[in-house]
């Protein structure tokens, strides 16, 4: 899970800074809400697993898409509104929220859930009541070939993202200053 957030907080930045260019320092406090929005689809995608082992990995997207979905548009939405603040590091963080919970409700589904159903344990289809999902085990730490590959697309995107537009952060004040007032 924790690597799953770090992929969503690397490329929000990079789509930020793409989309938005220059990111002020104030805008950067995104990263703690998003962590925090980000963690809690992963959290009921994993309950929904434990409430249902026999679910293959689509039958439990099926369950568990609409909630994450509509979850990640209205929130999104809500932080769309900041825009409307006169404050231009607020707009920003916004911004930065809104464009993160979509891509974190994204990687959530099509990455943390196969990942995590591949290392369920033997007993959890047998409907066993101990703990079902031992997510550190040695022999299972190493993903399939496919999630390195999905891994080392996102990060590529997220260098080429800041190689061609770069990343830039605003230091000066101006961002707590108001834009029309």
């Amino acid at each position: 899970l924790l690597f799953v957030l770090l992929v969503i907080l690397a490329g929000t930045t990079a789509l930020g800074g793409l989309f938005l260019g220059t990111i002020n320092v104030i805008s950067m406090g995104f990263a703690c809400i998003l962590a925090g929005l980000a963690e809690d689809f992963g959290i009921v995608i994993y309950q929904e697993s434990r409430s249902h082992p026999e679910l293959d990995e689509r039958a439990l997207r099926r369950l568990t898409a609409p909630g994450v979905f509509w979850s990640a548009v209205t929130t999104a939405g809500a932080f769309l509104i900041l825009n409307m603040s006169a404050l231009p590091g607020l707009a920003q963080l916004g911004s930065l929220v809104a464009i993160g919970i979509v891509l974190a409700a994204v990687v959530m589904l099509y990455v943390y859930l196969p990942l995590m159903l591949r290392w369920r344990r033997a007993s959890d289809l047998q409907g066993d009541t101990q703990e079902r999902f031992l997510l550190f085990t040695p022999q299972r730490l190493w993903p399939a070939s496919w999630i390195w590959g999905l891994t080392c697309a996102v990060v590529a995107v997220a260098v080429l993202a800041v190689a061609w537009k770069g990343v830039q952060f605003d230091r000066s004040p101006n961002v707590l200053k108001p834009r029309n007032s």
